[in-house]
Parts: structure tokens; C-alpha cells; sequence
């Protein structure tokens, strides 16, 4: 059984012609039409979710990070506890910053420092640890890092340093999955890497296939099985790794590609946000688009103006995004 759902639009922003309608379920209950808002069907005796009538909604505006004005090229990761915001940069010219911003699942806003002060880094989390990786220590393309860093995300205090990454990069994309953390591309002193490397949870590396091309400005996300990674100024590749480390090759994604476009999770969908063109890696529009687990797109209530290089994570139902250019 396949049930392709959608995200229901909101407010000015209209899917193009032929997005199909949100589908419901309505079963009979003693002679009474049920909604249902969940399905699960058994795998290997355990209940998998196979569809979810949760649609992407914007919730509201969180107490702005303590950064002393705008802030630029952060990392951000969730874990079931957190959702992370670490490092950057005064956008007006300021020095790289050794912060760590943090929001409750009540939303409430926290904040500790990172032993290392990173521009653009690596980051992502499983539940027990924050990994990040890279950057830049000042404001210019020619200083990338390759040190790695692990926090306990308990108490986001206590780290340890971890083997370096291969190459010395900036804005690489990370995403954690299955307690593995996934570091793929980034920017070197003089062009891009196509390297991908994994952490698994004793903080042990290895190397993974290759990137098919070499870009700057994707981003990642991970589903239940898989690692994404999307977007990029020049070429606009479309990478899946299993959580094997096995690199799968799928045809090209069929939702508008961004440089630097927000990438989260929100409940069931991989949600694309704003981002720049692919041309001039300048900001485009608000539009906000979400992908179901059969990589069907929708169209969530776009932002209020086009940002690329944001900040982006996930807690619960909820997909943040936070920073950027306009």
C-alpha cells in the first residue's frame, strides 16, 4: 500500500498546478468517519510509521541568539534533547566566535562556549555526542581548519579531540546517522574537496566514496536510512549514503536545487529552505519545500524574504532556521 501525502500550503504561497490535495484516512468506528493522523505497519516485529497527516507549519519566533548583532556562519545539529546552534561570526566584520546556543524541547534558550572558534565548521550530533569539524579561524577563505572537536551533549562541557579530517575545509555538510556522523565536501584554501568521511560513536574515522563532483554550498539531512546531500553552487548533485557508508545513486531530485539552501527534518519530511541561486550563489526567494519519504514535494508557507547560509535543525515536530543572508 502507497500513500503519497503533501504539505498543505499556507498563505500567499501557491503550489505549482498539479501538487494532488492532502490525502486522508477515514475509517469507520462504529458507524463514525475516524481521521487518522498516524499508520503503522510491522517490521521485524517492531511498528514502523508509514504515514503521518502532520503538515509543515511555521510556529513562531525564539528568543534571538545572544550574539551581539547578526551572526554569520554557524554550525547547528539536533539530538532528541537540544537543538544546537555553534560557532560563527559578527557579520559586520567580527572575529569567530567559541559559542554554543541550545533550545529546550520547551524552547527554552541555553548557552556555553566550544573550546575551538570555527567560521563555517562541520557540525552534527547523534544523542550522545556533537561533533564539529573544520571551518575557518578568521574571516578569510584561506584559513580552513581540520581539527575535529566531540561534546557530550548532556552537558556540552565535557569534549575530546578527535583525528583530523583528510583535508583542511570550511563549510562542509554533516548530518548524523544511525550513531554514525557523516562529513562530506567543504572548501579548501584553493578550490573544493570531494571527500567523505564518517565518525562512528567511538569517535573513529573512515573514509567513504567520494563525492561525484566538487561544489561548495550543499547541505545535508538524514532520513531513517539515509544520508542526504543536496544543493551547491555550480553543480547541484544529488548524493545518498546508507548507513552502511554505501553510496547509492539515485536520478536528479525533482524540487528546485539552492546553494546553501536551510536543511532539516520536521516530523516526517525533509523540509529545503530559501537559499541562493545556483548560478551566483545570491539570495533567491522564501520558498520552502518539503520532501515526503517517497520524495514527494511540497509547499510549506514560504519566508518572509529569501536568506541563503542560514543556521538549520530540528527538535521534535518543529524544523528552526536562524541567520543568513538576505
Amino acid at each position: 500500500m502507497k500513500i503519497i501525502t503533501t504539505i498543505a500550503s499556507e498563505g500567499e504561497h501557491t503550489p505549482p498546478e498539479g501538487t494532488p490535495e492532502e490525502p486522508e484516512i477515514t475509517p469507520s468506528i462504529k458507524g463514525v468517519a475516524r481521521r487518522v493522523k498516524k499508520a503503522y505497519v510491522g517490521i521485524g516485529g517492531k511498528a514502523r510509521p508509514f504515514w503521518s497527516l502532520s503538515s509543515v507549519t511555521k510556529y513562531g519566533n525564539l528568543d534571538s541568539l545572544n550574539t551581539s548583532g547578526a551572526c554569520w556562519g554557524m554550525g547547528s545539529a539536533s539530538t532528541s534533547t537540544k537543538a544546537i546552534f555553534i560557532n560563527g561570526f559578527g557579520y559586520t566584520g567580527g572575529a569567530a566566535k567559541n559559542s554554543i546556543y541550545y533550545y529546550t524541547p520547551s524552547l527554552t534558550r541555553g548557552t556555553t562556549t566550544t573550546p575551538t572558534a570555527r567560521i563555517w565548521p562541520a557540525v552534527a550530533a547523534t544523542d550522545t555526542t556533537l561533533i564539529t569539524a573544520g571551518g575557518l579561524s578568521s574571516a578569510t577563505v584561506s584559513s580552513p581548519m581540520s581539527s575535529v572537536t566531540a561534546h557530550n551533549v548532556s552537558t556540552l562541557t565535557s569534549y575530546s579531540t578527535l583525528t583530523s579530517l583528510p583535508t583542511a575545509v570550511s563549510a562542509a555538510a554533516a548530518v548524523a546517522l544511525d550513531g554514525n556522523i557523516i562529513i562530506a565536501g567543504g572548501t579548501t584554501a584553493s578550490s573544493f574537496t570531494t571527500n567523505v568521511v564518517s565518525y562512528n560513536a567511538a569517535g573513529t574515522r573512515s573514509s567513504l566514496t567520494p563525492l561525484s563532483a566538487i561544489s561548495n554550498g550543499r547541505n545535508g539531512v538524514a532520513t531513517d536510512q539515509y544520508a542526504i546531500f543536496n544543493g551547491g553552487v555550480a553543480t547541484a548533485a544529488l548524493e545518498i549514503y546508507t548507513f552502511t557508508g554505501t553510496k547509492i545513486t539515485m536520478s536528479p531530485s525533482t524540487h528546485r536545487l539552492r546553494a546553501w539552501p536551510g536543511a532539516a527534518r520536521a516530523g516526517d519530511y525533509v523540509v529545503f529552505a530559501s537559499g541562493g541561486t545556483t548560478t551566483t550563489s545570491t539570495a533567491g526567494d522564501g520558498t520552502v519545500e518539503a520532501i515526503s519519504r517517497d520524495l514527494v514535494v511540497s509547499y510549506a508557507q514560504s519566508m518572509p524574504s529569501g536568506r541563503l547560509e542560514m543556521a538549520s535543525t530540528s527538535l521534535g515536530p518543529f524544523a528552526l532556521f536562524s541567520g543568513g543572508i538576505s
